[in-house]
């Protein structure tokens, strides 16, 4: 954990891009509004997930 704050900027840039898309959503046809919903968050949780699963590995063979 040298750097705590590069995963926390990544997460803050993660969840301003998914802020983006809900106002994006707001004005959209349903059918991609559900598209867009399902992608983003599938995307957002395997960043997040990976981000962390990448700390704890480091952090651990230390």
């Amino acid at each position: 954990m040298k750097n705590p704050f590069g995963s926390r900027s990544k997460i803050v840039a993660l969840s301003l891009l998914i802020l983006a898309m809900i106002i994006i959503m707001y004005n959209a046809p349903s059918d991609i509004k559900y598209w867009i919903a399902s992608s983003i968050t599938f995307v957002s949780l395997v960043l997040i997930n990976y981000e962390y699963f990448i700390l704890y590995n480091k952090t651990k063979n230390k």
